[in-house]
């Protein structure tokens, strides 16, 4: 997090992307005339008007979904129209919210001008879309800071209010200790008008870390916790999914709000102190995993896109407005996303109604070498880290999927509902393909898995496409 490193992680990747220009070819067809998805290029970067499921008829219940918006680095650029376009996408993915992350102020005013304008499009929208503040302390930030924030912006009529009171959260933090955050920022705000709704992302601080400590030690302060913790796999002992349940009994136990942290992926891309770890989220499998433990195992009040658009730490969901290729399109989560966030807000298991193909990769074979990468190789991988195409299939009947990877084809039978599937990659040219009966419902090809690169690239590329009918 914050505004210095990720500010120079984009200028560095940006002109890397340079050597790594990668060309997406998307194809798509059927026999009743179904298109792809897929979207190759940041102007037609959009959801579909109708998705692959039937919303439930069932009342929303009361259940947020939010995502991390790095007000550092925008992902169409920093203008209200450029927000605009970020809300927008929000909407239709099916999300409340944004939590900005404001990594400086008064010592960083780029940050002031990009909030005023993330504020102009809400209101230029016209839209119910809430904001609230995330004041990321990793870079400097000061009380006197967020006291200004919360003064300027906590009575913005789009700004979120939980019990009546705006909210604030924060990433990090736990190091100023709890006579800081009641004496410095707390108490002044009630004394303004402005008692705020506390939901903090503090990093452990107790002996053991253990999430009934970690609440305790916070009890007296925080109205809730939000647990932030991508670096992490969602499999096995100490998962995501493990620390997220963890902290949501604490949290109900104490009668706190537990505001939930889901996490497409993680690649600590500039992180060259750590390797530049890697933590493998197998696609769709890893999404559906955790979602299905938010909904069934932690109900927890609010969740947490981690994040929207940290392209630096590479664990967002969102697609940035890049012609280089490099970040890679992301909408294969975004849309997977909006069949789990209806889910979580209405309790009910949506319907499929249309047959969905989503898939997730990387580019390059995981030991391939880099001729020119001045961050140097990535050394530290976590999970069942495999050189495999990662596909999530939504079938409204039992159908068949072929995937083509360089040549090679594998083909599966899948029953109905939604099944996660993987399969050696190779390189060369990447086609998927799902047919019923012998009849083609799509088929969509996805960028070429690379056999000689320059810098290394662990983002996931991901695509998808769903039947006309």
């Amino acid at each position: 997090m914050g505004q210095s490193r990720s500010i120079a992680a984009r200028v560095r990747l940006v002109a890397s992307a340079v050597v790594l220009l990668a060309t997406l070819h998307a194809t798509a067809a059927s026999a009743d005339g179904s298109s792809s998805t897929a979207l190759p290029g940041p102007n037609s970067i959009n959801l579909p008007n109708v998705s692959f499921f039937r919303m439930p008829t069932s009342a929303e219940r009361a259940k947020k979904v939010f995502a991390h918006y790095m007000l550092c680095c925008g992902s169409f650029g920093e203008t209200p129209e450029a927000y605009a376009r970020d809300i927008q996408l929000a909407q239709k993915m099916g999300l409340d919210g944004f939590a900005l992350n404001v990594g400086g102020w008064r010592q960083n005013p780029t940050y002031k001008d990009r909030m005023a304008a993330m504020f102009a499009a809400v209101r230029n929208l016209q839209t119910n879309f809430k904001l609230f503040i995330s004041a990321d302390m990793c870079c400097g930030l000061n009380a006197d800071d967020i006291l200004d924030m919360m003064r300027r912006y906590a009575n913005e009529p789009n700004y979120l209010r939980q019990s009546g009171r705006p909210v604030l959260s924060t990433y990090s933090g736990e190091s100023k200790g709890r006579v800081f955050w009641q004496s410095d920022v707390l108490e002044p705000l009630d004394k303004m008008g402005l008692k705020p709704f506390f939901v903090p992302a503090f990093y452990s601080v107790t002996q053991f870390g253990l999430a009934s400590d970690e609440v305790a030690f916070w009890d007296s302060i925080a109205d809730g916790l939000f647990y932030f913790g991508p670096a992490r796999t969602p499999f096995g002992t100490r998962s995501v999914i493990e620390t997220n349940l963890s902290y949501a009994r604490a949290l109900k136990a104490a009668g706190k709000l537990f505001l939930a942290g889901y996490y497409p992926f993680y690649w600590g891309s500039e992180q060259t102190n750590a390797g530049r770890r890697y933590y493998e989220y197998e696609g769709g499998k890893g999404t559906a995993a955790q979602w299905e433990s938010i909904i069934k195992e932690q109900d927890p009040s609010w969740v947490e896109i981690t994040t929207w658009n940290d392209f630096a730490e590479s664990y967002l969901v969102a697609p940035e407005d890049d012609q280089t290729g490099l970040y890679k399109p992301h909408t294969a989560f975004m849309e997977l996303n909006r069949y789990y966030i209806a889910w979580f807000k209405t309790g009910v298991q949506p319907e499929i109604t249309k047959d969905a193909v989503f898939y997730f990769y990387r580019t390059h074979p995981m030991d391939l070498r880099a001729t020119d990468d001045p961050l140097g190789p990535v050394t530290e991988l976590h999970g069942n880290v495999k050189d495999e195409i990662y596909v999530t299939v939504a079938l409204t009947a039992p159908a068949a999927l072929r995937v083509d990877s360089g040549g090679i084809q594998t083909t599966f039978q899948l029953n109905k509902g939604i099944s996660q599937v993987s399969v050696p990659f190779h390189v060369g040219r990447q086609q998927f393909r799902l047919s019923r009966h012998s009849q083609l419902i799509g088929q969509i090809v996805g960028e070429p898995i690379q056999s000689k690169i320059s810098v290394y690239n662990f983002y996931y590329t991901t695509g998808f496409f769903e039947s006309a009918h």
